[in-house]
């Protein structure tokens, strides 16, 4: 939509744009008394004419743009593998609010590794790794299982009917952000993730298996001081479970995460060697008995930041990586990639 004013009829002017008016200030001595004008087609009312001045392209006005929704807070903290709730909230106060009737929850950025979609609700509240119904825009929540440990960042937008999203090309506002970041409240968080290239849906119920393992200094790979899907919670610490392993989570087809959790880990001094992290490699055939290749990442967290990452290829089946040794002494805690 263009129009066009010529200056010649009104020496001097001040001129906004408010939604889909052109609000025009007649001027004198600095100062403006503004009046509304509607914009019009006529040449003969054309104060711009065809000999030139100022041409204006208004485009899409800011009327057909919904006023932009908000999140309750800007910014929250979390734990890995919580679900949280996305809930988009009325636009800034002050504002005319439009019959808003759809919603869109946006991912902008997230931890590397992280597969977790935005979802209406989980089939299982107790399982989201099993998915759950797609988003539906027609409501202002959503849900979102936080699957890594990092900083994920959120955006909503609104829309009225089958109009323009509050914030995008043809918008100009910009969406509202959550920033969720994610911490580990252990002083020991062992977190694997994987990723199979030849895996076109890591989402699905169909792909990869790797598993992560902790070793007690003393213990052995599959044994009773090895905690694993096998042996989730194994005495280690005779002084109470404070001081035992924990898995949190065992993903079997594809992608991770798989975590495992100390409390209160004990001095490893005494225990002749630290404690080891081994990956190993259970499956990597599906989808008929293909074999395919898995990158895996392991991370650790020690009191609730990132010292240690590391990366291995797999390419057979029952393969094991030493990934990372944790030592730990009294006042001190680190790891290393070699005992």
């Amino acid at each position: 939509m263009r129009r066009q004013y010529n200056q010649s009829r009104w020496p001097s002017r001040c001129a906004s744009l408010r939604r889909g008016v052109l609000a025009v200030g007649l001027c004198a001595l600095g100062a403006c008394d503004y009046g509304r004008h509607p914009l019009h087609d006529d040449p003969e009312l054309d104060p711009f004419g065809p000999d030139g001045g100022l041409e204006l392209d208004l485009g899409r006005s800011e009327g057909d743009c919904p006023v932009p929704p908000r999140f309750e807070a800007s910014t929250l903290r979390a734990r890995p593998l919580d679900v949280i709730t996305l809930r988009a909230l009325p636009g800034a106060a002050g504002l005319t609010p439009e019959p808003i009737d759809r919603w869109r929850f946006r991912v902008l950025s997230r931890p590397q590794g992280s597969t977790s979609q935005v979802v209406e609700r989980y089939h299982d509240a107790q399982a989201p790794t099993r998915g759950g119904d797609a988003d539906d825009v027609a409501t202002p929540e959503a849900r979102f299982y936080l699957d890594l440990a990092g900083r994920y960042v959120f955006a909503v937008d609104a829309a009225v009917g089958e109009g323009p999203w509050s914030s995008g090309s043809a918008c100009p506002a910009e969406a509202a952000r959550l920033v969720v970041d994610v911490v580990p409240e252990s002083p020991v968080h062992v977190e694997l993730v994987w990723h199979t290239p030849g895996d076109v849906d890591e989402t699905d119920d169909d792909g990869t298996d790797l598993d992560l393992h902790l070793l007690h200094p003393q213990g052995a790979p599959l044994g009773f001081l090895d905690c694993y899907y096998g042996n989730d919670a194994p005495d280690w610490d005779a002084a109470g479970s404070a001081g035992d392993p924990n898995l949190d989570i065992d993903d079997v087809d594809g992608a991770g995460p798989e975590n495992i959790r100390i409390g209160q880990p004990s001095s490893t001094v005494p225990l002749g060697g630290p404690y080891r992290v081994m990956v190993h490699s259970y499956r990597l055939t599906f989808l008929g008995g293909e074999n395919f290749d898995a990158e895996a990442t392991l991370r650790v967290y020690l009191d609730g930041a990132l010292a240690h990452e590391s990366r291995h290829l797999f390419q057979s089946e029952d393969e094991w990586w030493g990934a990372a040794f944790i030592h730990v002494e009294p006042g001190r805690t680190w790891v290393t990639d070699r005992p």
